[in-house]
């Protein structure tokens, strides 16, 4: 399984570079791979590689992109280097998918290139994990075509795609941080600036590599600088989203709490779980496996195995281990106490122990395995078997559904805004944020935002997003709308008949289904105008 470890049967060490064949693999973590130009795996990888290029791509040219992405292409576009720094301490984001947004947006590329971008970025991790991990064929398949590498961090343009291909590229390198430190080191860098996720993950790395070292006495000159650049990034990615200016959205380190983020990723890391707010999805598909105890405790049984199954096989590498710890534990406080972000933040935990066992089987350092390990592993075949074909069916399901249906009505909104010349008139909206995602289709059109009562385009992410009252915000509305009958009132609710007087629905798709169930839009324009 490593390269350095004792062989079971001969007791011989082994080479410095991982061998073709491991002997001393676990029997389901087998890594029968070796990087050839076989034709075997040639076509392995073309074909697996094809079909998830075209089933991706085509679900991207009829995908809507919801708030998150719209906010981001917004800031790319409407925010100088200069202003983006102070931003980011609101939004509590360092700042790497920002600058990779803004070549295309201050060059005017068109809206779509955001996810084209970000799907070939998806596609290089695709093709780095069906060549290059060390799992079997079948392993490394129910890896990339699992929900999250096949829909969440593929199809939704966040900036969890560069994470999760650097943190593949460090997996990939992490056998030789001594030898090519300073790759590793600003691989390091550059994950601590995807995301605080990408910066908790790099800081537990680092530290683990900082064991490593310090346990075989490996302090060289270049090692100590590939550090050091590891951990300038780490630093500068903390740098940029704190401390949180006084009126930033998140206050404190306990102002917000979810308690029972412990038991959802408990019962979800390996079997993500999509139900929409108003559970339209379990409507739609007629699915109610999530709401059966039967079905949430096997699901939490499942996943605790997997989970306490992965600490046992890391034990063999005590700082692949330290990392494995500190990351689950930090990761639950940032969820817990901060931002739950439900499957597209739980998944990082599921991905970063795919990581660390590739690491582990990779490293020179790693132990011996036992006999305990491998009936382990054949007794994990089946756990795996079902999670795997339970995530991959829940990527297709929800990739048929953003073929189908709308993922966001933003588009429809704005396709009836420009086919009616209403787009060239004042705009006003209530719930910001839902409503932002209308904006990157009308060009470089400002709005007032009655939330925060201003005219802008992007969010601010300052506490006045989220606390501001509804009705304060639509009597703000309402009062433009008497000094301006021009004014177009963009809602995500229908407004009351009491309040509505004066006032003309024009458009809703309030009632039609959406993935995304707080964007859907009431346009409303004074009668006569």
């Amino acid at each position: 399984m490593t390269s350095g470890s004792l062989s079971p049967s001969t007791g011989r060490a082994g080479a410095s570079s991982p061998r073709s064949r491991a002997e001393d693999s676990l029997a389901l973590l087998e890594g029968k791979h070796s990087v050839t130009h076989s034709q075997s795996q040639i076509a392995f990888v073309l074909l697996s590689s094809v079909i998830y290029g075209t089933l991706t791509l085509f679900s991207i040219f009829r995908h809507e992109p919801w708030c998150d992405e719209a906010d981001a292409w917004l800031t790319a576009r409407d925010l100088t280097l200069g202003q983006l720094w102070p931003w980011m301490h609101h939004a509590g984001t360092p700042a790497l998918w920002y600058l990779i947004l803004m070549p295309l947006t201050k060059l005017n590329f068109p809206y779509i290139s955001m996810n084209l971008v970000h799907w070939g970025i998806a596609m290089a991790t695709a093709l780095l994990i069906l060549a290059c991990a060390p799992f079997p064929r079948i392993l490394r398949l129910a890896l990339v075509f699992s929900y999250y590498l096949l829909f969440e961090y593929t199809i939704i343009a966040r900036n969890y795609a560069p994470l999760v291909l650097l943190l593949v590229l460090i997996a990939m390198f992490y056998r030789t941080r001594n030898t090519r430190p300073i790759l590793v080191g600003f691989l390091l860098l550059l994950l601590a600036s995807t995301a605080v996720h990408g910066t908790i993950i790099a800081g537990a790395i680092l530290g683990a590599w900082g064991l490593d070292v310090f346990h075989h006495h490996q302090w060289t000159k270049r090692v100590m600088v590939g550090g050091c650049i590891g951990a300038a990034g780490i630093l500068l990615g903390l740098a940029q989203v704190l401390p949180a200016p006084a009126d930033g959205q998140l206050q404190g380190a306990t102002l917000a709490r979810h308690p029972w983020a412990v038991d959802y990723v408990l019962a979800t890391t390996y079997t993500p779980r999509f139900i929409s707010d108003d559970d339209s999805l379990l409507k739609l598909s007629g699915a109610h496996l999530a709401q059966n105890p039967w079905f949430w405790w096997s699901a939490r049984l499942l996943n605790e195995c997997l989970l306490i199954g992965t600490a046992w096989l890391l034990r063999r590498n005590p700082p692949l281990l330290a990392a494995y710890v500190v990351t689950l534990a930090a990761l639950m406080y940032v969820m817990v106490f901060k931002h739950m972000g439900y499957e597209r933040h739980v998944g990082l935990i599921w991905l970063t122990a795919w990581a660390l066992l590739w690491m582990l089987q990779t490293d020179p350092h790693t132990k011996l395995a036992t006999t305990m390990d491998h009936i382990l592993c054949r007794w994990s075949i089946l756990p795996l078997a079902l999670v795997s074909i339970y995530s991959t069916a829940t990527a297709i399901y929800m990739l048929e559904l953003d073929v189908r249906y709308p993922f966001s009505g933003s588009r429809q909104a704005a396709d009836y805004l420009l086919s009616h010349g209403l787009a060239e008139r004042p705009l006003a909206m209530s719930n910001d944020n839902f409503c932002e995602p209308i904006l990157p289709y009308l060009g470089r059109k400002m709005v007032y935002y009655a939330d925060e009562d201003r005219y802008g385009t992007n969010m601010l992410w300052t506490n006045k997003i989220n606390t501001a009252k509804p009705e304060e915000s639509i009597t703000r509305i309402l009062q433009k709308s008497q000094a301006d009958p021009n004014l177009v009132i963009v809602l995500t609710s229908e407004l009351p008949p009491e309040r509505a007087k004066g006032l003309r629905l024009v458009f809703d798709n309030l009632h039609n289904y959406t993935a995304c169930p707080h964007e859907k839009y009431a346009i409303y324009t004074r009668a006569g105008y």
